[in-house]
């Protein structure tokens, strides 16, 4: 999906990618290697840059409060310690292998990949509403 998302605290954004082959159709042998996504020109706030974005793969019930230990978490990126232009225009890579193998595994295959962003505050306490926006999702099999 080549259009830009933007994002805040608890306000996820998805984008739909087509599933790779043999990943949608075949029962993985273990020996398919990686499935990374790359999210292109990924902006973070420059000001309250407190989120962590948190990636699920295919989560019908996503909110700020699931947590890293749900099958359909990949992981989490943020843009803390980068200041000036190292907030803009980031290419991001998350492996997102562990929860879309699962989900095959259970028989959950599918034509498109639901890649979901959740930004959630470092801070709970901090109400600032930061958001930061990304373009373009794509799977990369290594």
């Amino acid at each position: 999906s080549n259009q830009r998302k933007s994002m805040a605290r608890g306000r996820a954004a998805t984008f739909r990618v087509n599933a790779p082959q043999p990943f949608g159709t075949d029962r993985p042998t273990g020996h398919e290697g990686r499935l990374i996504a790359r999210f292109d020109r990924v902006d973070f706030p420059r000001r309250h840059n407190d989120l962590l974005v948190n990636v699920f793969v295919n989560c019908p019930y996503l909110d700020e409060n699931v947590p890293a230990t749900d099958p359909h978490y990949a992981g989490t990126f943020t843009g803390f310690g980068m200041t000036g232009q190292q907030l803009e225009d980031r290419q991001i890579y998350v492996d997102i292998t562990r929860p879309l193998l699962n989900q095959i595994n259970q028989g959950r295959s599918q034509s498109n990949v639901d890649i979901q962003l959740m930004p959630i505050s470092a801070n709970p306490a901090f109400r600032a509403q930061s958001t930061l926006s990304a373009e373009n999702a794509a799977l990369l099999r290594i």
